[in-house]
């Protein structure tokens, strides 16, 4: 059994100020080993339900959020997290839907040689290290309005500001926003492409990379336990289709993985009923306390003892973070060109078996 739980999540509205990070975490602790770890707050809180956001209010639960974070079971075999600076997931929606639907158009795989990773990279960098970066961000909320609102007036207010963008940039650095610029001949098919509900929340993505992390681990893993009032309960309709799906291996080099989300029931539950739960609560929300502050350039005390817990320097994580790696070599991506493109894939499953979503 596999417990899930995630912190910072504001859905589609990835540029919300008051959460620029997002983390999603998973364990699979017992209900015994849960109230071992949980021990030094359970003899402290009367609170019916362990909640993050109320005990980090009080320096007195500092010493006990300590202990559970160096608890000797926090170890990469039984927890696995992943963190998103939410700016830059943005900038890779940015990537994967217009650049990518250009290259495509051209008869060019994105995803081969890590090319999409590479991209989102440079031009993440190019709009808030050398270009003017708060005109960069207001093209990206242009961009997310554009997504949610799927209107043609909303996709030239995008525009105008992308090109107001570009020209803050040095002339021979703005090949990616020319390249962009230029998805504007196909903003009715690329407005179209917004229509469903996943495009831009990063949970399914993160959820379906944690849920190939414990399938190496585990042989089988019958039950996924998530909380009833979060986005993953959302997606049921997509998680049941990629559990039911072809078993083939989609992607390029070292970031190929199946296609067919290996696991049993998906079990939505209320976290006050359920102790593992409460774990991952904890766990998740101190993680994506830390992540915020670093983001922010902040500190406190809590944050502090964070980023020295064996939870947080865990070898088991993943993160969607910008780097200054912009060529495949970087990224051990060079020449991985052999693979099937998973968007691609993606539309071959939906055809074969007629899947649309709710």
């Amino acid at each position: 059994m596999i417990y899930f739980d995630e912190a910072g999540n504001t859905g589609d509205y990835l540029l919300d100020p008051n959460q620029p990070a997002f983390t999603l975490l998973s364990h699979d602790f017992s209900l015994t080993e849960s109230s071992d770890i949980l021990a030094p707050l359970l003899g402290q809180v009367k609170a019916d339900e362990l909640h993050f956001a109320k005990l980090r209010k009080r320096r007195s639960y500092l010493k006990p959020l300590e202990s559970i974070f160096n608890h000797d079971l926090m170890m990469k075999d039984r927890v696995y997290y992943y963190t998103a600076d939410k700016f830059f997931v943005t900038t890779i929606h940015l990537i994967d839907r217009l650049l990518e639907y250009l290259m495509d158009e051209m008869g060019y795989d994105l995803y081969q040689n890590g090319e999409n990773i590479t991209s989102a990279n440079m031009l993440h960098f190019l709009g808030t290290q050398v270009c003017d970066e708060k005109e960069y961000r207001k093209a990206c909320l242009l961009f997310l309005r554009w997504v949610k609102e799927r209107t043609i007036i909303t996709a030239n207010e995008f525009y105008s500001q992308w090109h107001k963008v570009a020209q803050t940039c040095p002339h021979e650095m703005r090949t990616l926003f020319d390249l962009i610029l230029s998805t504007k001949g196909y903003i009715n098919d690329i407005t179209v492409g917004f229509s469903e509900k996943y495009t831009l929340d990063p949970t399914l993505s993160m959820f379906k990379a944690s849920c190939v992390h414990w399938s190496k681990l585990h042989q089988e893993i019958d039950r996924v336990y998530v909380d009833t009032s979060k986005p993953l309960a959302y997606f049921e309709d997509l998680l049941e289709f990629q559990k039911n799906a072809d078993d083939v291996i989609v992607g390029y080099g070292r970031n190929q993985y199946s296609f067919k989300i290996k696991i049993g029931e998906i079990i939505p539950v209320n976290s006050k009923e359920h102790l593992p739960i409460q774990l991952a609560d904890i766990l998740v929300s101190g993680v994506n306390h830390h992540i915020k502050y670093v983001i922010e350039g902040k500190n406190d005390e809590l944050s502090e003892m964070i980023s020295h817990s064996k939870l947080y320097n865990l070898s088991s994580r993943n993160s969607m973070w910008p780097t200054k790696n912009v060529t495949p070599e970087s990224i051990d991506m060079d020449g991985a060109n052999i693979g099937i493109n998973p968007l691609d894939f993606f539309v071959y499953q939906s055809i074969k078996y007629n899947f649309k979503s709710k």
